[in-house]
C-alpha cells in the first residue's frame, strides 16, 4: 500500500477495495450483522467517492435497498432505489 504506484494503479487498489467492502457489508446483512454492514458499506462509498465509480456507488444505494427488504421496510428500499443521495441517511 504505501510503495510508489501510478494513479492508475492507485485507482484500482481503490476499485477493489470497494468492491471488497461492498461483498462484506453484503454477508453482515445476511448474518444480520447491522453495525458491521453499516461500517462496510460506508467504507465502500468513500471509496467510490474517492474513486468516482459510479458503479460501485449505485451498487451501495441497492445495498441499503437490500438491508431494509431484509428489515420489512419496503417503501424505505423503494425510495433508496430511486434515489441517489440515499447513502448519506
Amino acid at each position: 500500500m504505501d510503495g510508489k504506484k501510478t494513479l492508475a494503479e492507485h485507482r484500482r487498489l481503490l476499485v477493489a477495495v470497494g468492491w471488497l467492502s461492498l461483498l462484506a457489508s453484503r454477508c453482515h446483512i445476511d448474518l444480520g450483522e447491522r453495525s458491521a454492514a453499516a461500517a462496510r458499506g460506508h467504507s465502500a462509498w468513500e471509496v467510490a467517492t474517492e474513486a468516482e465509480h459510479a458503479e460501485i456507488a449505485a451498487w451501495c444505494l441497492e445495498t441499503r435497498a437490500w438491508e431494509q427488504v431484509t428489515d420489512g421496510k419496503f417503501a424505505v428500499a423503494a425510495e433508496f432505489s430511486r434515489d441517489d443521495a440515499g447513502m448519506a441517511r
